[in-house]
């Protein structure tokens, strides 16, 4: 838990990536974000260790037992600034700054397999899906679940990675990544002492589910 306790969840990506570029592969410390709570063992026990390249590619990297997964940063708090601009137009300029500056701290990104044509592409230029994370979510449970979905020929490209983790409703790779972010909020909202700094700690948010996205 010490090394998640490293992580700074209001830290902006913006800050350590050179201007004009991109965080999602240029930011050493979103990589490094990404990294930590990502290695740990898997649900079979298993250990699920990733490894950084020496330079920005690979970005990182998961290898055992003749299996190779490359994984890239992909950001899931899209803001859809051109379909939403009469939305935006009616906030207030520190409003917007504030949502801008949100959805670059680590809570607004996901790693999933690199390849041409991967999901980190093919969700953000689905018709049906166009980036939005909460129909992204429903088409992986759907693959947990045998079903069927616009991205399901995507996801059934790299099965093996997503096998991994077992189903959606036990220990998917969904699971896996909120378990480790609950230990990063710990370390955010208690100090040594355990007194709750509640100003960081964020609203108990209600689970839903996608229910209207058909194949």
């Amino acid at each position: 838990m010490e090394d998640l306790c490293e992580i700074d969840v209001d830290y902006n990506f913006f800050k350590d990536t050179p201007a004009g570029r991109d965080p999602e592969s240029h930011s050493p410390t979103l990589r490094r974000y990404h990294q930590l709570p990502w290695s740990k063992p898997l649900p079979d026990g298993r250990p699920f260790e990733l490894h950084a390249g020496r330079t920005r590619s690979p970005y990182l990297v998961y290898q055992a037992n003749g299996t190779r997964f490359v994984l890239g940063s992909d950001t899931i708090a899209t803001r859809h600034r051109r379909k939403l601009h009469r939305l935006y137009a009616q906030l207030p300029d520190k409003v917007n700054d504030v949502f801008l500056r949100r959805s670059y701290t680590i809570c607004g990104f996901m790693v999933f397999p690199v390849s041409r044509g991967g999901l980190n592409q093919t969700r953000g230029i689905h018709p049906r899906i166009q980036d939005r994370w909460d129909l992204t979510l429903e088409a992986i449970r759907r693959f947990y679940d045998g079903g069927t979905s616009p991205l399901a020929l995507t996801i059934d490209r790299h099965a093996d990675f997503f096998e991994l983790f077992g189903s959606f409703r036990d220990t998917s790779i969904i699971s896996f990544w909120a378990t480790s972010w609950m230990r990063v909020v710990q370390c955010a909202c208690y100090s040594p002492s355990t007194t709750p700094n509640r100003q960081r700690c964020p609203p108990t948010c209600q689970r839903t589910r996608v229910t209207a996205l058909t194949a």
